[in-house]
């Protein structure tokens, strides 16, 4: 199993998992999921590189009461840790000094496309 190195991840990216843990804490989660990554990919999206828009954001969850437990260890779902160890590798694989919030995405894809139907082949 890799291990999941947060430093080589770009600003966006490690927004993108900040926000999918805030997410999991939302809806008082025991484990970061997939859908929380997915969740937190898009957050960090709407907010690019604006501090004042990820403060926004942050605020209408205050605001809804949905930013709570923050002091918790919440931990990876096995998905999620495979999708972000799937992104790590795609990342080495493109030449990549950076994982990128693409990757991310790569990776959950890699995690949550079944794999071809085998039977079906002529």
């Amino acid at each position: 199993m890799i291990a999941i190195m947060f430093d080589r991840f770009t600003d966006e990216a490690k927004r993108a998992i900040f926000f999918a843990r805030v997410n999991t804490s939302r809806r008082r989660g025991d484990d970061i999921s997939i859908e929380d990554l997915r969740e937190g990919i898009q957050a960090a999206a709407r907010c690019g590189q604006d501090d004042e828009a990820a403060e926004e954001l942050l605020g209408q969850w205050e605001r809804r009461a949905w930013f709570s437990d923050t002091a918790r260890e919440i931990p990876f779902a096995p998905a999620s840790r495979a999708a972000l160890e799937y992104a790590a590798t795609d990342a080495e694989a493109d030449g990549a000094a950076s994982i990128s919030p693409d990757h991310l995405q790569r990776g959950i894809l890699h995690v949550t496309t079944p794999p071809p139907d085998s039977s079906s082949t002529a």
